[in-house]
């Protein structure tokens, strides 16, 4: 599924000025959209739903272990990457899933 650029939202968050719905799903076509303006998720489910269970499938694979590093920020260095949008500011632990492949919220029940 080269060029195309999935987007799926962990956690409910505003990015700018825009708000994101936890586990809500975009899908850009990066030949004809490379600057991702254009959601084609509501056009291209079937291409969503694949996607979408490729990345849950990786996320299932993975472990925090894999991107969290031996130290963690600290409260200040968090709230400062949370002012610029890097974070939500709270850091995730060894032990937290990033999705629950068997989610059955509205908007995972949309895309299986």
């Amino acid at each position: 599924m080269a060029g195309w650029h999935l987007v799926l939202h962990l956690k409910s968050h505003r990015l700018g000025v825009r708000d994101f719905e936890r586990h809500q799903v975009q899908l850009f076509d990066l030949g004809s959209d490379p600057a991702c303006l254009e959601n084609r998720a509501d056009s291209e489910d079937e291409r969503v739903r694949a996607l979408r269970a490729l990345l849950i499938d990786w996320c299932q694979q993975s472990s925090a272990d894999s991107l969290v590093g031996e130290r963690q920020p600290s409260p200040d260095q968090l709230a400062q990457l949370a002012a610029l949008g890097y974070t939500t500011g709270v850091w995730l632990e060894r032990s937290d899933a990033w999705i629950e492949a068997d989610c059955d919220c509205d908007r995972c029940r949309d895309h299986r």
